[in-house]
């Protein structure tokens, strides 16, 4: 949409204008509920900002209009207008004076329109479905009136109708679009309202920035091209999903069409709470506005003060360390904007420093006393800060992928499985076809398709994993697995692989025997073997699926002391792990009292 303007604009100055409804859009719908809705949040805003101090004002949804000789074509909002129409007319009470306050809106569809409702509160009913619901209107408007006492009429007047520019008012979003044809403004009718699209705060801030009347009519043109190309740029920059999930805190509930109203949403510190127009209203705000010498909005520094909030974002996504250093306490739910605001006038070292001051803050406790269940948000957070510190004193350039941890849901997870817990009868036949995979190399559905005797399809095996194999597939295609059979067999897997022990052992619940596993990769039961986890997380390795790098050492057994059996996890293998958590992140961590082991 080409904008020639783009204002807050105080309802009262609606005042003596003519609007005009074409054909294309439909006639008047507003319900009871939605008229009251409106009603109850102008009311609300009133009694909440009374006695403020601030320059505060309600702001209703756009207003999308453009010039015609009829006066303003209503392109978007109609439903809106009509209603504030519909209230000021009640309101008119109030005076005798029947212009008191008035601006004519007409239905193309209804040429007495505007006659119909300066007499509504004569009217009982109605012959078209238009006037149907207006009347409807009014006689909601007139009871919610009645409901709030004698003086709500005049306590409402003045917010709806507060001439004061810096008063507590009611404003709409004028949004005028260049005067064109028809077609053209069927087309935008038709973007705005088929399945509800509504305009962007950052729809809304460019339309404001790109305004013709910002500039001299000789510069007009460079400048427009200036900042949309540089719009475009940042707009990309954040569509890549590497650095836009290294700045986005993934518990923001907003979705975000264009990533860029986010940049702006932390620059105002929109809340969950604040208007849907917040962003769009605080940008534009006098208090946030830069003049020049003449008192005239100055555009391209407003837009000089975005691209520098936005280039300090890159600066960090381009530094490996602060990279993972702000990437890890966003995670944390830190917010960026709050940590640019930190970072404002201070040194990089001593920015640094902050930094890892707050890092060890979210991990200020002993990991040896940590147990699964119970801590498991700060297990979680000493695993990823494991990782990224990881990559962050390796050689090289090795980046942590923030875009792929956060995309992903992660588990907690037990290293060497609780063999005691019992396998969710959901999920059983899952469980025995990845040990008859694991043993047999063929999948399961290879081996039921061969429809051959069991001792043919494992014939290759010893005679332990094969008598192992054909008795879990003798459960595996009965349509009940019976409980008993069921226990024996496990059973018996968990002495082959040596974890039956394990569910005793002191480490069992610990962080010695704890690391993320994506949520696919964890499975539903989420009690594998150690070597069945293993050979999945090889196989994701391989074929290029993200693995944490320190999820995957652990598998190949890269931080035990003894390299006796890798298919096994030992309660040697969990000491020596968690040691190398402790020095990896000695940085961060307490330090244990009178120098006393960690283990």
């Amino acid at each position: 949409m080409a904008v020639t303007k783009l204002i807050l604009k105080p309802v009262c100055q609606l005042r003596g204008e003519r609007f005009y409804v074409p054909a294309y859009q439909r006639g008047y719908r507003w319900t009871q509920m939605q008229v009251l809705a409106l009603l109850e949040d102008i009311w609300k805003f009133r009694i909440d900002n009374h006695n403020s101090q601030r320059e505060v004002f309600y702001c209703l949804q756009p207003l999308v209009v453009a010039q015609s000789p009829q006066g303003w074509i209503v392109i978007d909002g109609q439903q809106r207008l009509t209603t504030i129409q519909l209230i000021i007319i009640y309101l008119r009470t109030l005076t005798e004076d029947p212009e008191y306050f008035k601006f004519v809106l007409s239905y193309e569809t209804r040429p007495e329109s505007q006659r119909f409702v300066e007499n509504l509160h004569t009217m009982e009913h109605a012959d078209n479905i238009d006037y149907h619901y207006m009347i409807e209107a009014y006689h909601a408007i007139d009871t919610w009136f009645k409901g709030k006492g004698p003086n709500a009429k005049i306590n409402f007047q003045q917010t709806l109708l507060n001439d004061d520019e810096d008063g507590k008012n009611v404003k709409v979003i004028w949004y005028e679009v260049e005067h064109a044809e028809t077609a053209n403004h069927i087309d935008i009718f038709t973007r705005l309202n088929i399945g509800k699209i509504a305009l962007t705060n950052a729809e809304l801030i460019k339309a404001y920035l790109l305004q013709k009347t910002h500039f001299s009519p000789e510069k007009a043109n460079l400048k427009q091209i200036q900042i949309a190309s540089e719009w475009d740029y940042i707009e990309k920059m954040l569509q890549r999903d590497d650095f836009w999930y290294f700045i986005y805190d993934s518990s923001d509930s907003s979705a975000y069409e264009n990533r860029i109203e986010y940049l702006f949403d932390r620059m105002f510190d929109r809340k969950p709470e604040h208007d849907h127009y917040y962003t769009f209203y605080s940008f534009i705000n006098e208090r946030n506005l830069i003049k020049d010498q003449n008192n005239n909005v100055d555009v391209g520094a407003m837009w000089i003060r975005v691209k520098n909030y936005f280039q300090v974002f890159e600066e960090w996504f381009n530094n490996n360390d602060l990279y993972h250093l702000i990437g890890y306490l966003i995670c944390c739910e830190y917010r960026i904007d709050a940590l640019k605001q930190t970072a404002d006038n201070q040194t990089k070292d001593s920015f640094v420093q902050i930094l890892n001051q707050k890092i060890q803050d979210t991990v200020n406790f002993y990991i040896e006393d940590l147990e699964y269940g119970a801590d498991n948000d700060k297990i979680k957070k000493v695993l990823l800060l494991f990782n990224i510190r990881t990559l962050m004193l390796s050689k090289g350039d090795s980046r942590f992928p923030f875009n792929l941890y956060k995309m992903n849901r992660w588990d907690i997870e037990h290293i060497s499985s609780q063999t005691e817990k019992d396998i969710d009868k959901r999920y059983r036949k899952e469980w025995m076809a990845d040990i008859i995979t694991y043993f047999s190399g063929q999948s399961i559905d290879t081996i039921v398709e061969n429809e051959q005797p069991e001792s043919v399809l494992f014939i290759g095996l010893n005679d332990r994993d094969r008598s192992i194999c054909e008795r879990l597939f003798k459960l595996y295609t009965k349509e009940t697995v019976n409980d008993r059979e069921f226990d024996n067999v496990k059973n018996e897997i968990a002495e082959r692989f040596k974890e039956g022990v394990k569910a005793t052992n002191k480490y069992m619940d610990n962080i010695g025997n704890l690391a993320l596993l994506d949520s696919n990769t964890n499975r539903g039961y989420k009690n594998a073997f150690f070597p069945i986890k293993r050979q999945r997380i090889i196989e994701n390795d391989s074929i290029g699926k993200f693995v944490p790098i320190c999820t995957k050492n652990v598998f190949l057994k890269y931080y035990s002391d003894q390299l006796g059996d890798v298919m096994h996890w030992k309660e040697s293998d969990a000491i020596s792990y968690t040691h190398s958590i402790n020095r990896i992140l000695e940085k961060y961590l307490p330090q244990k009292k009178n120098n006393v082991p960690c283990n």
